[in-house]
């Protein structure tokens, strides 16, 4: 499968999140209507309001483009995306 997102290369931390360190994962199931975009995205694991906004915000822009265990017409789907935050 292909995600295609252009928001995925502009990860923005805030300045709070930087000056506090902020790291960890949040876990979100995105929702795909039968065309491939993004209906719901639920938070399963977050780290704090200020991180969880920033994975939904580079998460809601994802298009399926290829599926390659078959169309994708015709029904919805979702799936499980862990995102991390880390410092290096």
């Amino acid at each position: 499968m292909k995600l295609i997102t252009s928001q995925a290369k502009e990860i923005e931390f805030s300045s709070i999140a930087i000056e506090k360190r902020m790291q960890g994962k949040v876990v979100l199931v995105v929702y795909f209507s039968s065309s491939g975009i993004v209906k719901e995205i639920e938070i399963l694991k977050g780290i704090n309001a200020i991180m969880d906004k920033e994975a939904v915000r580079v998460f809601k822009n994802i298009v399926i483009t290829d599926y390659n265990e078959g169309s994708l017409d015709n029904f919805e789907t979702c799936f499980t995306f862990p995102f991390t935050f880390k410092f290096e």
